[in-house]
Protein backbone atom coordinates (compact mmCIF):
# COMPACT_ATOMS: atom_id res chain seq x y z
CA UNK A 1 0.00 0.00 0.00
CA UNK A 2 1.65 3.16 -1.08
CA UNK A 3 1.11 6.77 1.07
CA UNK A 4 -1.16 8.66 -1.46
CA UNK A 5 -4.18 7.36 -2.48
CA UNK A 6 -3.97 8.44 -6.14
CA UNK A 7 -0.73 5.56 -6.18
CA UNK A 8 -3.27 3.00 -4.83
CA UNK A 9 -5.66 3.60 -7.65
CA UNK A 10 -5.40 0.83 -10.74
CA UNK A 11 -8.09 0.49 -13.48
CA UNK A 12 -9.12 -2.77 -11.67
CA UNK A 13 -9.28 -1.45 -8.34
CA UNK A 14 -11.58 1.70 -10.19
CA UNK A 15 -13.80 -0.66 -11.76
CA UNK A 16 -13.84 -2.63 -8.45
CA UNK A 17 -14.88 0.89 -6.51
CA UNK A 18 -17.49 1.21 -8.91
CA UNK A 19 -19.50 -1.60 -8.44
CA UNK A 20 -18.74 -1.47 -4.61
CA UNK A 21 -20.86 1.79 -5.21
CA UNK A 22 -24.30 0.34 -6.41
CA UNK A 23 -26.09 -0.57 -3.32
CA UNK A 24 -26.38 -4.49 -2.41
CA UNK A 25 -22.81 -4.65 -4.09
CA UNK A 26 -20.53 -5.93 -1.82
CA UNK A 27 -16.69 -6.04 -2.24
CA UNK A 28 -16.98 -10.07 -2.73
CA UNK A 29 -19.59 -9.68 -5.59
CA UNK A 30 -17.31 -7.10 -7.50
CA UNK A 31 -14.35 -9.05 -7.44
CA UNK A 32 -16.82 -11.80 -8.87
CA UNK A 33 -17.24 -9.89 -11.09
CA UNK A 34 -14.22 -8.62 -12.14
CA UNK A 35 -13.19 -11.93 -12.72
CA UNK A 36 -15.74 -12.71 -15.34
CA UNK A 37 -15.67 -8.66 -16.69
CA UNK A 38 -12.32 -7.03 -16.43
CA UNK A 39 -13.58 -4.09 -17.85
CA UNK A 40 -16.25 -1.88 -17.12
CA UNK A 41 -16.43 -1.87 -21.27
CA UNK A 42 -16.44 -5.66 -21.23
CA UNK A 43 -19.60 -5.67 -18.90
CA UNK A 44 -21.22 -3.24 -21.02
CA UNK A 45 -20.22 -5.02 -24.53
CA UNK A 46 -21.73 -8.09 -22.83
CA UNK A 47 -24.97 -6.29 -21.92
CA UNK A 48 -25.02 -5.07 -25.54
CA UNK A 49 -24.92 -8.87 -27.12
CA UNK A 50 -28.63 -9.64 -25.20
CA UNK A 51 -31.33 -8.92 -27.56
CA UNK A 52 -33.66 -8.30 -24.84
CA UNK A 53 -33.81 -6.43 -21.51
CA UNK A 54 -34.72 -9.56 -19.33
CA UNK A 55 -31.60 -11.59 -20.72
CA UNK A 56 -29.66 -8.54 -19.76
CA UNK A 57 -30.75 -7.87 -16.60
CA UNK A 58 -30.14 -11.87 -15.44
CA UNK A 59 -26.86 -11.55 -16.79
CA UNK A 60 -25.12 -11.77 -13.48
CA UNK A 61 -27.61 -13.62 -11.37
CA UNK A 62 -25.93 -16.86 -12.09
CA UNK A 63 -21.87 -16.28 -11.26
CA UNK A 64 -21.02 -18.49 -8.04
CA UNK A 65 -19.67 -16.66 -5.02
CA UNK A 66 -19.16 -19.25 -3.16
CA UNK A 67 -19.40 -23.07 -3.36
CA UNK A 68 -19.26 -25.95 -0.79
CA UNK A 69 -20.60 -29.70 -0.59
CA UNK A 70 -24.26 -28.87 0.01
CA UNK A 71 -24.61 -25.53 -1.71
CA UNK A 72 -24.05 -22.85 -3.88
CA UNK A 73 -24.53 -18.93 -3.38
CA UNK A 74 -25.18 -16.92 -6.30
CA UNK A 75 -25.43 -13.44 -7.27
CA UNK A 76 -28.81 -13.28 -7.54
CA UNK A 77 -31.47 -11.77 -9.78
CA UNK A 78 -32.13 -8.80 -7.40
CA UNK A 79 -28.70 -7.70 -7.67
CA UNK A 80 -28.09 -8.72 -11.20
CA UNK A 81 -30.83 -6.35 -11.55
CA UNK A 82 -29.92 -3.89 -10.10
CA UNK A 83 -26.33 -3.37 -11.88
CA UNK A 84 -27.92 -3.66 -14.93
CA UNK A 85 -29.99 -0.29 -13.66
CA UNK A 86 -27.32 1.61 -12.40
CA UNK A 87 -25.44 1.43 -15.43
CA UNK A 88 -28.61 2.04 -18.48
CA UNK A 89 -30.67 4.43 -16.29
Amino acid sequence: VKKNKKDNMTPAIWNMNCLCGIPGVSTAIAIKIAEKYPTLRALLDSYQSFPDIPMRENLLAEIILTETDKQRRRIGGVVSKRVYEYFHS
